[in-house]
């Protein structure tokens, strides 16, 4: 539950947190406690345009909490002011100066200054992981809510270049899934991203469903992990999912000849795409030219 600030508290903390935060050798205590001093600076300005004395009655607050990016919006600083937001920029290069296909991000739970710029960003492929337990299904409706005025337009989501979130509910049973209460859940996940019908969104929700594993509750190393995964439901998600990304996935690169597959990596390289996007191109262009009409 959230601590009532007054207007007065606010700027105290806001005043004792930036002197605190002044020193010639920064570390990371120091850096923290300017993004405090920034943040309660920004909750005491918007409560005294405001005209509220306490924290707790700003519905601002409460929407964006730590999100110091929103604030600014809300305020109308000036862009300069903000922290970068362009993050997937940097994954992106990060990847692919690695030669990674994908990069898997595991983010911690709610809207914070590291998730925030991630989970705004419908660049990325987005999975919110709850459970039907009110404390968890609250923090994802409001994490939908603030994805939904960020939501990409149809044709970006078809050409793959955005994506809507996808919502996987964890720690399902047979009955939890019979009662009123999991349909009330999906109502509201839906709900909590639903766009006006005016608006050309895309608005495509994707809720799966994952089953309870209680071979799950202990893994000791990463074989075992694997094992007890090959049976769960998440593990047919995470195939259902690859399945998607990978459009031609019988081919195998580690049967072909190695020449050629040497030769597929330098033409990838030479176009900026990985190996199996190189793969995938060549695959289109030869249906592409058996489906074209010989001429008469």
């Amino acid at each position: 539950m959230a601590i009532p600030f007054t207007d007065r508290e606010m700027e105290r903390a806001w005043l004792d947190n930036l002197l605190a935060s002044y020193n010639s050798q920064r570390t990371n205590a120091h850096r923290l406690l300017l993004f405090y001093a920034v943040e309660c600076g920004l909750k005491f300005v918007l409560m005294r345009r405001r005209k509220i004395k306490r924290s707790d009655l700003c519905a601002e607050i409460a929407e964006y909490q730590h999100d110091i990016n929103m604030l600014l919006r809300y305020l109308s600083s000036n862009t300069n002011l903000r922290l970068p937001e362009q993050i997937g920029n940097y994954i992106h290069k990060l990847g692919k100066a690695a030669g990674a296909d994908y990069v898997l991000i595991d983010l911690g739970s709610g809207l914070n200054k590291i998730s925030s710029p991630i989970l705004l960003d419908a660049r990325f492929q987005r999975f919110l992981i709850t459970t039907i337990n009110e404390p968890s299904v609250a923090g994802t409706t409001l994490c939908l809510s603030q994805m939904k005025k960020v939501a990409p337009a149809k044709t970006s989501v078809n050409d793959k270049k955005y994506y809507d979130p996808s919502v996987i509910i964890s720690m399902l049973t047979p009955e939890l899934i019979a009662s009123p209460a999991y349909d009330e859940v999906l109502t509201r996940l839906n709900y909590a991203y639903r766009q006006s019908e005016q608006e050309n969104n895309s608005t495509m929700l994707e809720i799966a469903k994952n089953y309870f594993a209680p071979e799950l509750l202990y893994i000791d190393n990463w074989e075992e992990a694997r094992l007890k995964l090959a049976s769960t439901s998440i593990m047919e998600i995470a195939t259902t999912w690859a399945n998607k990304q990978v459009e031609f996935n019988k081919i195998i690169l580690e049967n072909l000849d190695p020449v050629l597959v040497e030769k597929l990596q330098v033409r990838a390289t030479s176009k900026g795409r990985s190996l199996l996007e190189e793969v995938k191109v060549i695959v289109e262009e030869a249906i592409q030219y058996e489906n074209t009409p010989a001429p008469q």
